[in-house]
């Protein structure tokens, strides 16, 4: 082996490479000027598990080195160009617990040791890096999610707590339940406030009067004086904790769609009050300026007006993505808007069908939401999956396709493009009564081919979204009776989930694509999105978890009843909530769904976390593996 060291190249390589892109130059410079280039050939050991330490930390200049257990042939780990290795010894001082081999001609960079472990000491961001398990040949440590990725400081504002309106907003103004309507006004117009909430002698909220109520009561010509405030509050008062974030009072305004909340001491009805937020406090916040969008889409008069209405909530959907608005609470933003359109896509429908049905639409039906929006994660707009449950006699479902023909090419005009696979409610395959709804379900359980199982993948994440939610909640207990007749059933749905293609090759680098239009690019749905969403599934119905159909939240829920695996469960959620992050920017970026990930579409540091990220499932596959014994039907 040949040693030629050469700082100044070593300097230029380091510098496009995290986390020495976290030193300053000087630093850098003392780290390079230590440094060695060694070459080294296939088949060259670096290290071996079980060695002492050397005086160096390894990066990969060019070339590949595997990271294997000892005295096996299974490789953990590989570390590729720009990538540090053997830094679990340089944190414990311990023998090598891997060893290190080059699977082909490889140059590797020694640091010297006692300077980096001078720059892990006095470094923060350099320390963090590594102490959240992001060099190659480390175990991701749990909890370190947040900081790996937080993204733009310009969301700071955003995300402070709500002490801010104690501290600057006057007393609430209250009522009580027997108060006249007039004096209720005249307490607004003292007071210059748009609402007032009614508590009780203890100071709790136990509804609210707006102006705008009173304004309906005159419009109606009822007689204010012959009302008491009970007979027009708005109740249950939607409460909120002065402790939750600014952007959590706005989603919450949102999911609500309404304009004044109720901060109380501990964020329920059951403490005082102690101020009142208006739309218009947070209408004066960049992160609110969706609320006005919401509106527009609830009173969208045509299919052409809430079509453009819908562009419009994606772009600003883009806008808070790119200013690094949580994942999570834009998931919930877009999952909303995307319920307000249906649900108006839906009533425009009807309004245009009305005078051709030949029967009045009751309560006897639902219209439910499948797939990835079942699951309330379509955050930008792909294809359709949607179905209709009713009940009643048949004569209904002439009157529902033709409501569902309606919709679907409605959602269609919206953006939402229609199926390819026709899994929408026009489709009469699944628009169907109750009962055959619950025998379609059995079959599935009972008779579990790959087409069954592939379906109940699809449909078991349904969600109501417009109509008698009744009618879902009672499909729902019967398939959970049925698995419960039929356990064996999970056996074949971890065997669909396992079925996913790996993430990695066999040398663990990312496995992409190696021929078609799609060639080097690395499937985000197949080989990470999906797997993540079918063992959240898998896991949440055998606990028997039902009407929970969020991935993140499905794993958070199985955290709490299996304490051995809590680490596990909540990397894989917040594993699900990044990668959803990087196929919506890719999505935008690229202007299709997101699903292929050219390799240069990530930062460095983005493909070290997206390495680690992928890790998790490694450790869910062997548990599937194990609990459901997937062999007899492999």
């Amino acid at each position: 082996m040949s040693t030629n060291p050469i700082a100044d190249r070593i300097f230029q390589f380091l510098k496009k490479h995290p986390p020495y892109d976290k030193l300053s130059d000087e630093e850098l410079e003392k780290l390079c000027k230590s440094s060695s280039l060694i070459y080294y050939s296939e088949g060259d050991v670096v290290f071996k598990a079980g060695e002492s330490i050397q005086p160096y930390v390894f990066v990969v200049y060019k070339g590949l080195v595997h990271l294997k257990w000892p005295n096996s042939r299974e490789v953990f780990d590989s570390a590729e160009p720009g990538d540090t290795f053997g830094i679990r010894a340089a944190f414990s001082g311990n023998p090598y617990v891997l060893t290190a081999e080059t699977a082909n001609e490889s140059l590797i960079l020694t640091l010297d040791l006692s300077f980096f472990r001078h720059l892990l000491n006095s470094n923060a961001p350099f320390s963090s890096f590594f102490a959240s398990g992001l060099a190659s040949g480390t175990i991701p440590q749990n909890h370190h999610w947040d900081t790996l990725h937080k993204g733009n400081t310009d969301t700071a504002e955003e995300d402070s707590t709500l002490d801010e309106i104690l501290r600057n907003h006057r007393v609430p103004v209250v009522g009580r339940p027997e108060d006249t309507l007039p004096s209720i006004a005249q307490l607004m117009i003292d007071n210059n406030v748009g609402s007032v909430v009614i508590t009780d002698d203890k100071q709790r909220p136990e509804g609210i009067v707006t102006d705008k109520d009173i304004r309906k009561v005159v419009a109606k010509k009822f007689d204010p004086t012959a009302l008491k405030v009970s007979d027009i509050m708005s109740r249950p008062v939607i409460t909120i904790s002065n402790k939750h974030l600014w952007s959590d009072a706005y989603l919450k305004m949102a999911e609500h769609g309404i304009r004044h909340l109720v901060l109380t001491a501990d964020g329920t009805d059951k403490t005082s009050v102690m101020a009142v937020l208006s739309e218009h406090d947070l209408l004066r916040r960049n992160s609110a300026h969706m609320l006005p969008v919401l509106k527009k889409i609830k009173t969208a008069p045509d299919i052409s007006t809430l079509a453009t209405i819908r562009h419009e909530a994606e772009k600003r959907i883009s806008n808070l993505l790119n200013n690094d608005f949580p994942i999570e609470k834009i998931s919930i933003l877009a999952n909303r808007v995307n319920d307000l359109t249906v649900q108006r896509a839906i009533s425009l429908a009807i309004n245009d069908l009305l005078e051709d049905f030949e029967y009045p639409l009751t309560d006897n039906w639902c219209w439910l939401a499948l797939g990835s929006y079942g699951r309330q994660e379509q955050i930008i707009r792909t294809d359709q999956d949607n179905a209709l449950i009713f009940t009643g006699s048949d004569h209904f479902r002439k009157l529902f396709l033709k409501l569902a023909n309606r919709v679907n090419s409605y959602l269609a005009d919206c953006g939402y493009e229609k199926c390819p696979a026709e899994v929408m409610a026009s489709n009469p395959r699944w628009c169907l009564t109750l009962e055959e709804w619950k025998k379609t379900f059995s079959r599935w359980i009972h008779e579990p081919d790959p087409k069954a199982v592939m379906h109940t993948t699809i449909f078991f994440d349904f969600r109501p979204v417009h109509g008698n939610d009744s009618i879902a909640s009672d499909l729902a207990q019967h398939i959970a009776a049925e698995i419960d007749r039929d356990k064996k059933f999970l056996t074949y749905l971890a065997a669909n989930a396992l079925a996913s293609p790996p993430a990695f090759n066999f040398f663990k680098s990312l496995a992409v694509e190696d021929s078609g239009e799609h060639k080097g690019m690395f499937d985000l749905k197949a080989r990470a999105l999906a797997p993540y969403a079918d063992f959240a599934r898998l896991l949440a119905i055998y606990h028997r978890i039902w009407g929970v159909t969020e991935t993140v939240l499905r794993y958070q829920a199985v955290a709490t009843l299996e304490p051995h695996y809590t680490d596990l469960l909540r990397d894989a959620a917040k594993a699900y909530q990044w990668l959803t992050k990087i196929r919506v920017k890719n999505a935008l970026a690229s202007g299709g769904g997101g699903r292929w990930l050219p390799k240069d579409f990530l930062s460095p540091l983005e493909r070290q976390i997206l390495k680690k990220a992928l890790m998790p499932l490694q450790e869910l596959k062997s548990i599937a593996e194990t609990r459901f014994q997937t062999h007899f039907v492999q």
